[in-house]
Formats: structure tokens, C-alpha cells, sequence
């Protein structure tokens, strides 16, 4: 999960999280945040190590205040704004693409959710905001010979309104995975 700042060049910013990180050294064992920048160009930065549950618990933990405040103000702005977002017609999503979502990411959520003290479904609902929109987004998505290591790699650009405030919690995640 990357927000950036759009005042400071994103390779500025890399440059500060690759130094800073190598100044810090290996994560503890669950992790820890720091930040680069500063003032209104200040990122936060988590480093999580761990099995997918394991990271997500930390990360939760870590980013608890933020997490709270940003899911709970886009969740609130999102059913404001139109009656497909309402917790049957998430849930329902969630049904939909469960089957088809790697296990990793699912236990990565719910330690998320715990980690916070926010309820899973309200995790998981609000990830499936993009999910039931009929606004379109731009996406990337290459494997096989088109990588180096013939890995699926996708991104995908939410082009959200700048009042649901997702920019206001910049964040760079550094996983280091079992």
C-alpha cells in the first residue's frame, strides 16, 4: 500500500525510505514505524515481518489511530453517497470474490482487523468499496515473460474522490515475509 504525497517526488521519497530503512536495520519481531519526511511531507513508513497474519497484526497495531479514523470516515462518506455501498451489497461482494482471494491476504486482513481493534467485516467491506463502484480505474497487470521472474505483478490506481481523504494517511508498507 503506497499513497505518496504529490509535493515530493516519488523518487525523492524512495530514496528516503531505502536509506532510512538501511539506517535502521532489520525489523524487530513485529515490527516497527518510522517516518521520512517532514511536516506536510512527512510519510509514514512500517516495517512487518512475520506470516501474513503475523504482519497484519502488526501493521494494525502500528498505524491503530490512522486505520480507525480513515476507515471509518470513507466507509461513512461512501454510504453517504450512493446505496451500493450498504453492508449487504459489500458483504455480498466479499461472498463473490472470497473464493478467488489468496489465503494470505485474507489472514493478512483479519490480524489487521485485531491488530486495530476495528471489526473485521468493516475491514473487509471497506476493501470491497472498489470493488461494487461503477466508476472506472486504471490497472496494470503483467507475468510471465513480460517480468523477470515470470510472477503476476498488478497494480491498480483507485481513483477516488479527494474528499474521501485517502490521501491524508500517506503510507509506505515494507513486508518481510516469513
Amino acid at each position: 500500500m503506497l499513497f505518496v504525497n504529490h509535493r515530493r517526488p516519488l523518487g525523492a521519497i524512495v530514496s528516503c525510505l531505502l536509506l532510512t530503512v538501511a539506517m535502521i536495520g532489520p525489523a524487530a519481531a513485529e515490527g516497527y514505524r518510522t517516518s521520512v519526511g517532514d511536516g506536510a511531507d512527512e510519510i509514514a513508513v512500517v516495517v512487518v515481518k512475520g506470516s501474513p497474519y503475523e504482519m497484519g497484526r502488526s501493521l494494525g497495531e502500528l498505524v491503530k489511530d490512522d486505520a480507525k479514523a480513515l476507515l471509518t470516515s470513507f466507509a461513512t462518506l461512501a454510504s453517504a453517497l450512493s446505496d451500493e455501498y450498504t453492508d449487504q451489497a459489500l458483504d455480498a461482494a466479499w461472498d463473490a470474490v472470497s473464493p478467488y482471494t489468496n489465503q494470505r491476504f485474507k489472514d493478512e486482513l483479519r490480524g489487521f482487523a485485531e491488530g486495530a481493534g476495528i471489526d473485521e467485516a468493516t475491514v473487509r467491506r471497506v476493501h470491497m468499496i472498489p470493488v461494487v463502484s461503477s466508476y472506472a480505474c486504471s490497472g496494470v497487470a503483467a507475468w510471465g515473460p513480460a517480468t523477470k521472474d515470470g510472477h503476476l505483478y498488478q497494480i491498480r490506481n483507485l481513483d477516488y474522490t479527494m474528499g474521501g481523504g485517502l490521501q491524508d494517511y500517506p503510507l509506505v508498507v515494507v513486508y518481510l515475509p516469513d
